[in-house]
């Protein structure tokens, strides 16, 4: 398509050009200049239209460095994930250990105890 609207424009040019000439409107000196100051314009726009692979290229290198950084922040955050489970069962086992030996204790004292101070201690609590 692009080369179709290039191919059009130029074709219309030539004919134009050839008419000024032959008609005697205006000769080939100005003419030139004003195909010069033209095309300036001109070269920049087709230069827009065509970076267009080249931006479409650069953008699709970014899109696959952002798609590598975030599977490497996901693999990040799993593996900190887990970290943190494994940490959490550890505290968990941990507290766990520190029941058993708090009912161990408990039940260690409480044999230790004697009648009298078990007696004390019931009518502290009771308020007798």
């Amino acid at each position: 398509m692009k080369k179709l609207m290039v191919g059009l424009c130029l074709v219309i040019t030539i004919v134009g050009v050839i008419y000024l000439v032959q008609a005697g409107i205006i000769t080939w000196q100005p003419l030139t200049m004003i195909i010069a100051a033209v095309a300036a314009p001109f070269k920049f726009i087709m230069s827009f239209f065509g970076n267009e692979e080249k931006i479409r290229a650069k953008f699709a290198d970014e899109r696959a460095e952002e798609r590598a950084q975030q599977t490497d922040f996901d693999t990040r955050i799993k593996q900190r994930e887990e970290r943190v489970g494994a940490l959490r069962k550890e505290v968990e086992d941990i507290d766990a250990e520190l029941q058993i030996l708090r009912k161990k204790r408990q039940a260690g004292t409480t044999a230790e105890k004697n009648i009298t101070d078990k007696q004390q201690e019931r009518q502290d609590l009771l308020g007798e």
